[in-house]
């Protein structure tokens, strides 16, 4: 079930990116343009799905259900006419352990409809996404020292960076790179050196 769940998820992102590709978007980062509204999305994904007819794992009744519930809430919204995710969402899936799991409140500070749910608790990808920043911060916490110099590529919103414990590091200085352009990101009075490429 869980699998046919992501699995036909998937197939709706895939389909999403490929009618992102057709609109001849110029963006290099996709999924921080929006393309269409969401009716547009909705409407073009549907014809798309309904078009390649079922697949061998999920039906297009169930396609059409999974596309009518990612709809329903902010997440699947942005999916839906993104195709991907930008720095806000990444760090809304990787910290829903320290705060949506904690408070059953999504980001419309409403309870989480169950595909939502499923999406930030039980999904693979997102489980192993929560698990691998978890695992990095405190690898990269563990070999903080004075005049250490780190780099968040992309940087998203650098919270990989950003919520490590400097207190006991006099210097040090961070680096954010994205592909889109400069952007000042933090400066703490400790930090000896802080840019964004």
């Amino acid at each position: 079930m869980k699998k046919h769940i992501m699995l036909g998820i998937l197939a709706m992102i895939t389909t999403t990116k490929a009618i992102n590709a057709a609109n001849s978007i110029e963006e290099t980062n996709l999924s921080h343009t929006e393309r269409n509204t969401l009716p547009e999305a909705i409407e073009s994904i549907a014809k798309k799905i309904k078009q390649r007819g079922d697949l061998a794992y999920i039906s297009v009744a169930r396609q059409l259900e999974l596309l009518q519930s990612l709809s329903q809430f902010e997440l699947g919204r942005f999916l839906l006419q993104r195709g991907g995710l930008n720095g806000y969402w990444t760090d809304y899936i990787i910290n829903h352990p320290k705060q949506g799991r904690l408070t059953g409140l999504n980001a419309e500070n409403q309870p989480f409809t169950q595909l939502e749910s499923f999406l930030l608790d039980q999904a693979p990808t997102c489980l192993a996404t929560q698990q691998r920043f978890e695992i990095f911060k405190r690898e990269i916490q563990n070999r903080l020292h004075n005049s250490v110099i780190l780099a968040s590529i992309p940087c998203g919103l650098t919270a990989d960076l950003l919520d490590l414990d400097f207190s006991q590091i006099p210097h040090f200085s961070i680096y954010g790179v994205n592909n889109h352009g400069k952007r000042p990101i933090w400066r703490s009075p400790k930090m000896t050196h802080l840019a964004a490429i």
